[in-house]
């Protein structure tokens, strides 16, 4: 049987693993989000499958669920651009790098805050269709979920990071923001590890 990590899996995490700064823990967390969705999306179309007059009811949140993923594919590859825009400024001539810089900056704080956000919407979107995906595949979205949670936390580390340089006061709404999403992140996380336990501990469906 041929392993998983034969082909591009084994490129990503051999990319991931070695010593160049890309991909790194921006754009990592923005594939690990773009998986988190895929097992939330995988679980609605088996449930679609088995269960075709669910169809209606449970398209609009696989569409809405696909838009969200596509989103934290665009910021994954941003994120990998805009580090190389921040190598690039420093190489700029004196006069201009300074302003290369702090738009190189904005933009490496932006980008894994936009990650966060859509991690956060993708997994308010499994929470509200864990009652709904058959039983066989609770387990795919809680999943889902928590891959989910941790690559929000990440990008929230990867924006910390990236706002060192920048004075404490200054900092004030960008730290509200990612308290924010973390603790909702929590609140989500919790209700689903509940729902799961729920419906795990229900009688097999036939």
């Amino acid at each position: 049987m041929k392993s998983v990590w034969e082909g591009v899996l084994g490129d990503v995490l051999r990319a991931a693993s070695g010593a160049r700064p890309t991909p790194g823990g921006g754009s990592t967390a923005g594939i690990g989000a773009a998986f988190g969705a895929g097992l939330i999306l995988m679980a609605l179309r088996i449930t679609v499958q088995k269960t075709p007059d669910r169809a209606a009811d449970l398209g609009p949140q696989i569409a809405a669920l696909e838009d969200v993923q596509a989103r934290m594919q665009t910021l994954t590859d941003e994120d990998v651009r805009v580090f190389r825009a921040f190598v690039d400024a420093t190489r700029q001539p004196e006069e201009k790098r300074a302003a290369a810089l702090d738009e190189a900056a904005q933009a490496a704080r932006d980008t894994p805050l936009a990650l966060a956000r859509a991690c956060l919407d993708a997994m308010r979107r499994g929470a509200a269709v864990l009652e709904a995906v058959h039983a066989e595949v609770v387990s795919d979205v809680g999943a889902g979920v928590f891959l989910l949670r941790g690559a929000l936390d990440a990008a929230a580390l990867t924006v910390r990071i990236n706002l060192r340089p920048v004075p404490a006061p200054d900092r004030t709404e960008w730290d509200a923001a990612l308290s924010t999403l973390e603790t909702e992140a929590q609140a989500v996380s919790e209700t689903v590890r509940a729902g799961c336990a729920a419906r795990l501990a229900a009688p097999l469906e036939h």
